[in-house]
């Protein structure tokens, strides 16, 4: 659950670039599959959107919930509001923060 969200956030990498980790064939296959709409990160709030929606789907299973793990706990409720996460007109996140 925390590599879903590190991979959907859109961070601002130490360049100052938007950049976001979800590998490029992972996002074509996504969308392949019908699983998003389009190529490119989520915004902050479809993100906590989507965590919140697996954490009840858990809970009203009655199975272990990994969206209620302290570190996925910290990293959603750590990240400021979407608007700093959101690029710029004309700057598009980049792949990987870390060069990949």
């Amino acid at each position: 659950m925390l590599q879903f969200v590190v991979d959907h956030v859109v961070r601002r990498a130490a360049e100052g670039e938007l950049a976001w980790e979800l590998p490029p064939a992972v996002d074509h296959a996504l969308v392949d599959a019908g699983l998003k709409a389009k190529l490119g990160s989520w915004t902050l709030a479809t993100v906590r959107h989507r965590v919140a929606v697996l954490s009840t789907a858990h809970r009203l299973k009655h199975v272990i919930n990994p969206c209620e793990q302290p570190a996925v706990r910290r990293e959603a409720t750590s990240l400021p509001g979407d608007k700093a996460h959101r690029p710029d007109r004309g700057e598009a996140p980049k792949h990987g923060l870390h060069g990949s």
